[in-house]
């Protein structure tokens, strides 16, 4: 019995770090995801500012 015991303990302990890994690339997935949103939300900006610019110069000519 204390050998099937210790046994399940190595199977749930080997379970315990590959769910672990698991969160912890999902956890990367949503930070990744969260940045990548950022950085489109910056770029629309960007594009909008050019856009003023250009309209801007064009009035000034």
């Amino acid at each position: 019995m204390v050998s099937k015991d210790k046994e399940l303990i190595e199977k749930l302990e080997e379970a315990e770090k590959f769910i672990k890994a698991i969160k912890h690339g999902l956890e990367r997935k949503v930070r990744d995801e969260t940045q990548l949103e950022v950085i489109n939300m910056d770029a629309k900006a960007l594009v909008d500012v050019s856009q003023n610019i250009e309209m801007i110069t064009q009035y000034l000519e």
